[in-house]
């Protein structure tokens, strides 16, 4: 795949919008918000392509994702993001989707009993390499390579180490474990963070020399699932070990996406100590059921790092254009001014079923939400 291949004015709005987000980043000097929506699977589906080519074709993944960019005057999402992370080198087994369904799914679990938990060890740097995960990670790295040349930077999605473990041992155990095994769970949780270090080590191992960019989530553990100091003691402290070790090696030097996923009523503010290097971006999804108040989050996150958007993406899958248009442009309003920076997007990755009209109502709104030199 190179430029070549795509429709013609791609590369100039890949250019147009990196420059605009480059000016917001170093000195706030942008005409207008990033508009940076997580279209994942929704760019195959929005090309008349199936859920399951977006997961099991990484080249045309990418490509899909830059002509949405260039069809609807959108940052380019330029990642492609897996949502099974290291079930399969484990012994776990997984489907592909099929159908509506949104993403893979987990057929059998590695370690899903105490035993099998306690006997599982984390795989070496050169063993995830030649695992089932790293491939497609590794074919997606190379997919974005293709576009973004010598300058490129690979990324590590490290996911969300809770769940990551859940993808050993099931979600329903994990949780029930926090209550009646925590000192399992704790072991569980040191053998993942030694498992996302070595993840990001393999990363090196392709790209030698470079720096690398880190994804990580909180996604299982939120406030609808655990209380806080749960959260606290078998998530978000593990999560920041591992990114402490991961930035040692190279990892998140060029930023950290912090994406908090679901329900964080309670426990937004948990990764305030994270690591925050210069490019980093927090994105809080959920109050409850309703956006998080990013002025709010601000109060935490603003002078750490540029805020992600949060437009709900309950309302952009069922909502009219009109809702969804009205909601982008109030939060573009809104949040825009915010010291470093504001990027408009949606609370989740977009419904991969969502309607064209809604997805150009969401521009539309925040681009006209978004100016900033009005």
């Amino acid at each position: 795949m190179s430029w070549d291949t795509l429709p013609a004015g791609t590369r100039e709005n890949y250019d147009r919008q990196r420059e605009n987000s480059k000016r917001m980043f170093v000195g706030g000097d942008h005409d207008e918000v990033p508009i940076v929506p997580l279209v994942g699977s929704y760019a195959a589906t929005d090309h008349g392509r199936s859920i399951n080519k977006y997961y099991t074709e990484q080249e045309n993944a990418i490509a899909w994702q830059l002509d949405t960019a260039r069809k609807y005057g959108t940052t380019p999402y330029l990642n492609w993001n897996y949502s099974v992370y290291w079930n399969e080198d484990y012994g776990g087994t997984i489907r592909m989707p099929t159908g509506l369904m949104a993403a893979p799914a987990i057929l059998n679990y590695p370690a899903d009993t105490v035993e099998g938990a306690d006997k599982l060890e984390p795989l070496s740097p050169e063993e995830l390499l030649r695992g089932p995960t790293m491939e497609r990670h590794i074919k997606g790295l190379r997919a974005v390579e293709a576009y973004s040349g010598k300058g490129y930077k690979p990324w590590q999605f490290i996911y969300e180490p809770f769940a990551i473990a859940s993808f050993w041992v099931s979600p329903e155990n994990l949780l029930m474990w926090v209550m009646q095994e925590p000192d399992l769970v704790h072991s569980i949780m040191r053998k993942v963070v030694t498992h996302c270090v070595n993840a990001c080590e393999a990363v090196s191992l392709l790209y030698p020399g470079k720096p690398f960019k880190t994804s990580c989530a909180t996604l299982l553990a939120n406030s609808s699932t655990m209380s806080v100091d749960q959260c606290k003691e078998f998530a978000t402290d593990y999560m920041k070990d591992a990114l402490e070790k991961i930035m040692k090696i190279g990892g998140g030097s060029t930023g950290v996406f912090y994406h908090q996923c679901g329900d964080h009523a309670d426990d937004y503010h948990l990764c305030a100590d994270m690591p925050f290097p210069p490019g980093s971006v927090m994105h809080v999804a959920y109050d409850g059921t309703k956006p998080f108040d990013l002025l709010k989050v601000a109060k935490v996150y603003g002078d750490k790092c540029c805020l992600m958007g949060n437009t709900d993406t309950i309302l952009a899958y069922t909502g009219t254009p009109e809702q969804v248009y009205d909601m982008a442009y109030k939060d573009a309003m809104r949040y825009k001014r915010f010291k470093n920076g504001f990027i408009a997007s949606m609370a989740c990755e977009c419904p991969p079923m969502m309607s064209s009209a809604n997805f150009q109502a969401f521009v539309q709104g925040s681009k006209d939400g978004g100016k900033m030199k009005e």
